[in-house]
């Protein structure tokens, strides 16, 4: 039995510790993929690859007098941007509160946004206003659809004649660029370098590397322009009340790579500003924070609550699990009493009689007490019954431990005789 005991203990020590590696091959494994960032979108601060832009929010961070923070959650109401610097890295689309954001910038702040792959033709863009769902390549109406023409759409009684690309320009960008004040175009042919416009502040490096082919059309008044790319804007900047924007179709110097291999460090430090924190942007790559109990809960610093109620909840199992008191068993308790000595039901008798009757009276007592229980079953002659009653007296004249046992025996001894 000892044998089989021991062998089943190391198979759960072999279990224990398969399930210990297996635990910690998948951790390494998963913090391996996590570290690198590598399942983000590419300019994202969370990459380490040369795509990423991870370098930059990590230096930030490291500036005396400065943070780098990143942006997960979306905007509700009205958001303060003074002394902050936002930056909207890579953008494929337009930023959804684009309106409401450069309103907000008017009390104070700063704004970088870069622009890449900005191709409307090229993406499956949506709009979902009233109902209606357009894509470059699908068309849908949702609400209150009478019949679909070629080239228009009758809603009700109204009816309006819109070509699919003029569509996707005015619904997709119209109210984001009108308030901007720029378009993004494509250039047939682009250079490398870009360089720095006559307006531009001069600490700011002469060249810049690109890697980009998009441009800046239709500028408005308002805007300056810093770097040119075969003579047309790609890097401008421009002031909305207290606060500025900058607006860049080159997103390279801001990634890793570049800070490695190509580092433009007047160039970034211009495009930051002075502000004392540096918000990262992760909302337009997708990038939501789910506003779950486990998130507000490390909001709200709510981690002693969490762990109080793991423990009370590991002590209810527990105790509906185990009993603090073992199971009766009148078996086990009663060969347990009989086995230790001075605790079986002949010294429970011993210990009641001690207390409720004199020494000197014990042998007459239990005489007595005899002759009752015995009745007329017992026949003892009269001349027995005299020797034991002087047994008793003899023993009460004089009574001591020794004589009271002798007694005792002498008055079983009678009582087995014959007659």
């Amino acid at each position: 039995m000892s044998d089989q005991k021991s062998r089943n203990r190391r198979y759960a020590i072999m279990l224990i510790l398969v399930l210990a590696a297996l635990c910690a091959g998948l951790t390494t494994m998963l913090r391996m993929r996590f570290s690198t960032g590598d399942m983000y979108p590419g300019y994202s601060s969370y990459r380490e690859d040369q795509l990423g832009t991870k370098i930059l929010y990590e230096s930030l961070g490291r500036l005396d007098g400065r943070g780098s923070t990143r942006k997960t959650d979306l905007p509700h109401g009205q958001q303060d941007y003074e002394n902050k610097t936002l930056l909207y890295l890579g953008l494929v689309t337009p930023i959804a509160e684009g309106a409401e954001m450069l309103l907000d910038l008017r009390s104070g702040g700063r704004v970088v946004m870069t622009f890449a792959k900005y191709e409307w033709e090229n993406q499956i863009l949506s709009l979902s206003t009233n109902g209606l769902t357009w894509s470059t390549n699908q068309l849908q109406v949702a609400t209150n659809v009478t019949s679909v023409a070629t080239n228009g759409i009758v809603v009700g009684t109204n009816t309006f004649s819109i070509g699919v690309e003029e569509t996707l320009r005015e619904a997709l960008f119209h109210d984001f660029h009108a308030a901007l004040g720029l378009n993004v175009a494509v250039m047939n042919r682009a250079g490398k370098s870009a360089q720095r416009a006559k307006g531009a502040p001069e600490d700011v490096t002469e060249t810049l590397t690109t890697f980009t082919d998009l441009y800046f059309d239709d500028l408005r008044e308002g805007w300056r322009v810093i770097y040119e790319l075969s003579g047309r804007p790609v890097i401008v900047e421009r002031a909305f009340g207290e606060g500025t924007v900058v607006a860049s179709t080159v997103t390279y110097p801001f990634t890793n790579r570049a800070l490695r291999s190509d580092r433009a460090t007047s160039f970034l430090r211009w495009a930051v500003g002075e502000s004392a924190t540096i918000v990262f942007d992760e909302t337009h790559f997708g990038v939501v924070a789910n506003q779950g109990v486990a998130t507000l809960a490390r909001k709200y610093h709510l981690e002693g609550l969490a762990l109080g109620l793991t423990i009370l909840a590991i002590l209810f199992v527990w105790k509906s699990t185990a009993r603090v008191v073992p199971l009766y068993s009148y078996d086990k308790w009663a060969s347990f009493q009989s086995s230790k000595d001075g605790r079986d039901s002949l010294s429970g008798l011993e210990n009641l009689l001690d207390r409720h009757v004199s020494r000197h009276l014990m042998i007459r007592t239990l005489l007595t007490v005899f002759k009752k229980s015995a009745g007329a079953s017992t026949r003892l002659t009269k001349r027995r019954v005299d020797d034991i009653n002087e047994l008793v007296r003899w023993a009460e004249e004089k009574p001591s431990e020794d004589r009271d046992v002798d007694v005792y025996k002498s008055i079983c001894t009678k009582l087995n005789e014959k007659e």
